[in-house]
């Protein structure tokens, strides 16, 4: 298909890369390359950024440690923001929850995620980086005979139907449940947040940013 260029919002000009396209070639006009597509597209993307001297946002999830390391060592040479949702309601459930957490150090805490049924990882890495920020003790699903620890953390994935993406953090006290909700009802919100997140990234010195830097 080669490349595309479409105006978006009377501001942006993006240049859409496909799957084969040379990024040295594409990607050498742009100002910010954003990248939402597979970890296997993570050498590729990193290495023509780095040629180039490009800053990237980055909203791809499931990568390796060894490919997280390589996103932390290429933002020694030029700014990245890597988040796995780049919702701006999702970025302020994030701060809400850890609030919570600090308030309510006693309290339990589960996380409920739901997608569609095409997604194909689960928990979502949403739901991860959710429950990375409040503690380490993570349990993905529960079967058979488990005592719940004190400092766990249980990720439950739903699948299902078309939806596009909710996560609930559960705070469960001794008499009482304190539930904070996301729900995405349009993908747009994504490519919003990422716009937002390129436009704020520009002339950043080299390192690596999260969705709280943004806010």
């Amino acid at each position: 298909m080669g490349c595309k260029v479409k105006e978006l919002a009377g501001v942006w000009d993006v240049i859409m890369a496909d799957r084969d396209d040379d990024l040295s070639v594409v990607g050498a006009t742009a100002d910010v390359w954003v990248d939402f597509s597979h970890p296997d597209a993570l050498k590729r993307l990193l290495a023509g950024a780095l040629s180039l001297k490009k800053p990237i946002v980055i909203g791809t999830t499931g990568y390796t440690d060894l490919q997280m390391a390589s996103i932390c060592e290429a933002a020694k040479a030029v700014p990245i923001v890597h988040a796995s949702n780049f919702s701006m309601g999702m970025a302020v459930l994030g701060a809400l929850v850890r609030a919570a957490r600090k308030a309510l150090p006693d309290f339990q805490v589960e996380i409920q995620e739901i997608h569609h049924k095409q997604k194909k990882d689960a928990p979502s890495g949403t739901a991860l980086t959710l429950a990375k920020s409040l503690g380490d003790n993570i349990v993905l699903g529960r079967q058979g005979a488990h005592m719940r620890a004190p400092d766990e953390i249980g990720i439950a994935a739903l699948r299902g139907g078309q939806v596009i993406g909710e996560h609930t953090v559960f705070f469960f006290g001794n008499a009482e449940r304190l539930e904070l909700t996301h729900r995405a009802t349009n993908r747009d919100i994504f490519a919003e947040g990422a716009l937002k997140a390129a436009q704020w990234v520009i002339d950043k010195s080299p390192g690596l940013y999260s969705i709280k830097d943004i806010l």
